[in-house]
């Protein structure tokens, strides 16, 4: 009996972290936005190049996290054959405090009314 060796399938990856201003964040994500609803995103860095086309149904991730000096929000969006949709959990996504939370709650930029800067990080496809 032959044994045969299955090849595991090339790993394309782009990566690409750095700071910018808000406004040139937003207009990236509006992009991204835009080419998903399309299905298909490419992404250029450089020399590199990626084409992704998102199922149906996707792994949705999404982490916000607050410390004394740095806030985070993190969303990784992946797709594979087989997935399904899972139960609708009330995720909610707003411009306007938690009702919960008070000023004590706030973070520095939203109590003094300034802007933090965005760390643009890769997301995982």
């Amino acid at each position: 009996m032959k044994e045969e060796k299955k090849e595991k399938a090339e790993k394309k990856q782009i990566e690409f972290e750095g700071t910018m201003e808000l406004e040139k964040a937003i207009a990236y994500l509006e992009e991204m936005l835009q080419c998903i609803k399309q299905g298909m995103v490419s992404v250029e860095c450089g020399e590199q190049r990626l084409t992704l086309k998102p199922s149906p149904v996707i792994q949705f991730e999404l982490e916000a996290k607050q410390k004394k000096d740095k806030e985070t929000l993190s969303v990784e969006l992946s797709w594979k054959d087989g997935l399904h949709a899972g139960q609708d959990v009330g995720l909610k996504i707003s411009a306007h405090a938690s009702e919960r939370g008070s000023s004590a709650g706030m973070s520095t930029a939203e109590a003094t009314g300034q802007r933090n800067p965005i760390l643009f990080r890769s997301f995982g496809f």
